[in-house]
């Protein structure tokens, strides 16, 4: 299979390709895929580089309830669209039964489970309640017992939809969170329809991944994952693994001729969902075993790497081809977004690390 027309495919799957125009948060996240969110500038860069969406507009849009803060697939956060809170909080389930388990092996009684789940959801109401400050003396154990006790029983609410997690300061970008009841939980597919759902969104996010990416991002078994894409009438690769949503679509795709620049966070889903950096990168760089900045992106591939110098306030940037008058343009807006709208309060490594790479 032709690389290029691959990785420029997956590009415009994500809607790196401009195609999504003005699109709203909402619907960036149900066609390009859950943002994953660990209290850094992910969410907002990965709606900014597929639809010049600001971050006070996505701040909008969560404070609205139209995109939230979900746990989802092996039990991390992610920003979803609101049609999708009940199916993130289903695939959320197996993580919170192994903090359960992990809360057993250390002597942890289900009765004393149960009252520390009763506890912190009598503390939990309608405002939003920092679990930091709650007094908890005496009721959970000492050292790892109890630290796997509070995540097991945070796990089970939140997987139950009693409550949720929401930015304490009204921000994806900053660590600090708590939680509030949810007075109307989503409903929540059963079992199969579940993973069934889980893989027709997959599929509509990428257009082409293996049944090892999509074991890989959803942590289902290989039988379970099986069964899940089965209904799905995928198609396979005539000369590899790869499963393809829509041959005709798949086929049809005619790369860019020009280069297409896209300047996206570390955890973004153009090579997240499948976990497979050696797919975006040209053979001459495929031993690279991770990222050691922000990857930028051409038309699919890692052309090379950046990260916002917070010092200074720009983009620092190395690529392996020559830049053009396209690059210079894509660093200059992202780095006026970044500066403007993100500067003060940059998330945690990777975002804020400048690598050795780019000293």
């Amino acid at each position: 299979m032709d690389s290029d027309k691959l990785r420029a495919f997956w590009a415009a799957r994500q809607g790196l390709d401009g195609s999504l125009g003005a699109a709203a948060p909402a619907e960036v996240l149900a066609r390009t895929g859950w943002a994953r969110s660990a209290g850094g500038f992910n969410p907002y860069l990965t709606l900014f580089s597929r639809a010049g969406t600001g971050r006070r507009t996505a701040d909008e849009e969560m404070a609205g309830d139209r995109i939230g803060e979900i746990p989802a697939v092996h039990g991390r956060a992610y920003v979803l669209p609101e049609e999708d809170y009940g199916l993130g909080l289903r695939t959320s389930e197996p993580a919170a039964r192994a903090e359960v388990r992990a809360s057993e092996r250390r002597g942890v009684e289900h009765r004393l489970l149960d009252r520390v789940v009763d506890a912190l959801y009598e503390a939990i109401g309608d405002t939003p309640t920092d679990l930091s400050e709650l007094d908890m003396t005496g009721l959970l154990p000492e050292g790892e017992a109890g630290e796997h006790t509070r995540r097991a029983a945070l796990g089970l609410l939140q997987t139950a939809g009693a409550i949720r997690r929401v930015p304490l300061e009204g921000r994806f970008d900053r660590p600090r969170h708590g939680y509030v009841r949810w007075a109307d939980p989503p409903a929540e597919p059963e079992g199969h329809d579940a993973r069934l759902a889980l893989a027709e969104r997959y599929w509509a996010w990428i257009g082409a991944a293996s049944l090892e990416h999509f074991r890989r991002f959803s942590g289902l078994s290989e039988e379970a994952a099986r069964a899940a894409v089965e209904p799905l009438d995928l198609h396979r690769q005539v000369d590899g693994d790869l499963l393809i949503r829509d041959v005709d679509e798949f086929g049809d795709y005619a790369p860019p001729r020009t280069p297409s620049y896209a300047l996206v966070s570390a955890l973004d889903g153009l090579h997240r969902l499948r976990h497979d950096l050696p797919a975006v990168l040209d053979p001459e760089h495929a031993d690279l075993r991770g990222l050691p900045a922000q990857p930028l992106f051409d038309r699919g591939r890692v052309v090379g790497f950046w990260n916002f110098d917070a010092d200074d306030g720009t983009v620092v940037w190395t690529t392996w081809t020559r830049p053009d008058d396209a690059l210079y343009e894509a660093v200059a807006r992202a780095e006026a977004f970044i500066g403007d709208e993100l500067a003060d309060s940059l998330g945690p490594a990777p975002d804020t690390v400048r690598p050795h790479a780019l000293v």
